[in-house]
């Protein structure tokens, strides 16, 4: 009678259960080579397209977001994990998933495809400090017409930033904060430009090749050891 694997069982190597026998019979559920080291380069491929696209759309400014990376890496139970995000000690930990999906404006309702949205114009709290902060960090950086129109008599005299009275600060990113929340935080999108990097239909090609040689390697070593 034919056994039936399901795609479940075989995305997560579960066959064990429907053979007949118990696990303990083949021993140690041991790492798939092939598998681990396909899987280890395309992360790596994954990271490096993300990175480019944040640093493509200069969103680097605080929490470094370039600083993705592998969190977590295991091999448990025929069962292959990678965590990948940001350290909790970092800032873009709490808001990368805004970044990299955007945020809905209040006036604006763009970007149309984001989960998430500005509800009020209000503009305060955490999220002021945290534009006060940035342009405390980015002392010559000034991007909105509005700030380089009140700021163009000083910056014919060479003026910093850091010379601006306190006021003018928290005036310059109380704009900046109205502007974000009435027209929408633009999406990144380097989640999706990783993902397509690295898992795209070529990568399912050579995951299928590398299954086949750590099974047919596994099936070996395990007649080897009954056999002793």
């Amino acid at each position: 009678m034919a056994t039936n694997i399901t795609k479940e069982q075989l995305a997560n190597l579960d066959v064990l259960e429907i053979t007949g026998k118990d696990a303990s019979y083949y021993g140690t559920p041991k790492a798939l080579d092939s598998v681990g080291k396909l899987l280890d380069k395309s992360v790596e491929i994954f990271l490096r397209r993300a990175i480019a696209k944040i640093n493509q759309k200069k969103r680097i400014d605080k929490g470094n977001m370039q600083d993705i990376r592998v969190i977590r890496r295991e091999f448990s139970n025929g069962k292959y994990r990678y965590d990948i995000g940001y350290e909790e000690s970092n800032p873009a930990s709490e808001y990368w998933a805004f970044q990299d999906k955007g945020v809905k404006g209040v006036t604006s309702g763009q970007p149309s495809s984001s989960p998430y949205a500005y509800k009020k114009l209000t503009v305060g709290g955490e999220f002021l400090e945290r534009l006060i902060e940035w342009y405390a960090s980015h002392r010559n950086y000034i991007k909105n017409e509005d700030q380089k129109k009140n700021l163009r008599g000083l910056q014919k005299k060479r003026a910093k930033l850091g010379n601006i009275a306190e006021n003018k600060v928290k005036g310059i990113a109380y704009a900046t904060g109205l502007k974000i929340k009435r027209e929408g935080l633009p999406t990144i999108g380097f989640s999706k430009a990783g993902y397509d990097a690295a898992f795209n239909e070529q990568f399912f090609k050579n995951l299928a090749k590398a299954l086949g040689k750590d099974i047919k390697i596994n099936i070996v070593e395990t007649i080897n050891v009954k056999q002793k």
